[in-house]
């Protein structure tokens, strides 16, 4: 809320017609404010309305066996033949990249640094949406684009982050065309977007080796 919000709401019965400037001017800022907001839910529906699009946690980015500029999704998501894919990636999970990149093991902080490096060369401009891939990048395979989810005006987010992408990712899946999948290797994250009614994709598999044995107890 503005400072002039709160004053108007201190102005008693007595001086509103002395603060009607005030009150016009607020009404006007929120009129504006309003018609902001409609124009960029409006421009998002249309960009949204074809492709299938993804919202990927940091443990896609960091634990999937293909790095960013190489995931082909099509096989795992059914993808039609030269469908486009769409991935919309929340500015919380760009700012997580960025802690990471200051990890204590080395491949999380490569891939976290490597993948903060290809957004911004994919996305010079925080509110466009990049090309990723090229259609044909291999046989049938549609164009993935990308672009980050920016937190709108007055955004608060939510406790966590896991909580912060289901919200994002149910927000956009009210907007597109179709259904929206949320990306993860965590078992957390996958627990809470199911809940809201979403699709995900858990590419965790089971550990290939066999089970350790038991470390003894010590005395």
């Amino acid at each position: 809320m503005t400072p002039a919000f709160w004053h108007i709401h201190t102005i008693g019965a007595v001086d509103l017609n002395v603060n009607t400037a005030t009150i016009k001017v607020e009404l006007d800022f929120r009129s504006r404010e309003l018609e902001l907001i409609h124009n960029t839910l409006e421009t998002q529906k249309e960009r949204w309305a074809t492709p299938r699009i993804v919202i990927p946690d940091s443990s896609m980015f960091c634990e999937h066996v293909d790095k960013l500029e190489e995931w082909d999704l099509a096989v795992p998501l059914w993808l039609a033949e030269r469908e486009p894919l769409h991935i919309a990636i929340p500015l919380v999970v760009v700012e997580e990249l960025d802690r990471l990149k200051e990890s204590s093991k080395k491949h999380t902080r490569w891939r976290a640094g490597y993948t903060t490096a290809v957004i911004n060369r994919v996305l010079p401009d925080s509110n466009e949406t990049g090309v990723l891939r090229e259609a044909g990048y291999a046989p049938g395979r549609g164009t993935i684009t990308l672009e980050v989810l920016m937190d709108r005006p007055g955004h608060v987010r939510r406790a966590n982050e896991d909580a912060e992408i289901v919200d994002q990712a149910f927000a956009v899946n009210g907007l597109a065309g179709q259904a929206v999948t949320v990306l993860t290797y965590d078992t957390g994250q996958t627990r809470q977007a199911r809940v809201r009614g979403l699709d995900v994709l858990n590419l965790h598999t089971e550990p290939a080796e066999a089970e350790p044995p038991r470390e003894a107890k010590r005395r």
